[in-house]
């Protein structure tokens, strides 16, 4: 189980470095990326109010 983790883990972590060392999708990323952290914000936070809720 904790093998799969780590192969889980790495891979996803493998896929996000590779994608985001291409120079387009590292600029368009920069660009939007206080939207892309409040919309990640929100989902978290919305997240924690619906477990408060329960």
């Amino acid at each position: 189980m904790l093998g799969m983790v780590c192969v889980v883990a790495s891979s996803w972590y493998g896929f996000v470095a590779l994608t985001l060392s291409h120079a387009r999708i590292a600029s368009a990323y920069r660009r939007s990326k206080a939207w892309v952290d409040r919309v990640c914000g929100g989902l978290i936070v919305a997240l924690g109010v619906r477990q408060l809720i329960r």
